[in-house]
């Protein structure tokens, strides 16, 4: 359950980033890890109990 959670999470994110023309670089920056990771991340792919999710 709390995994379905944390993907919900991470895609509202996702579309909130590209409303408002945030790149994948720039959260990467901003959270501090890289391009392909967020790109993992928003994909839904590999998301863990991590705080680099709960950042994103």
């Amino acid at each position: 359950m709390i995994g379905m959670v944390k993907k919900a999470h991470v895609m509202r994110a996702a579309r909130i980033f590209r409303a408002h023309g945030i790149s994948q670089a720039e959260m990467a920056e901003f959270v501090g890890a890289s391009q392909p990771q967020i790109s993992r991340i928003l994909k839904g792919e590999g998301i863990r109990a991590t705080k680099l999710a709960e950042e994103v």
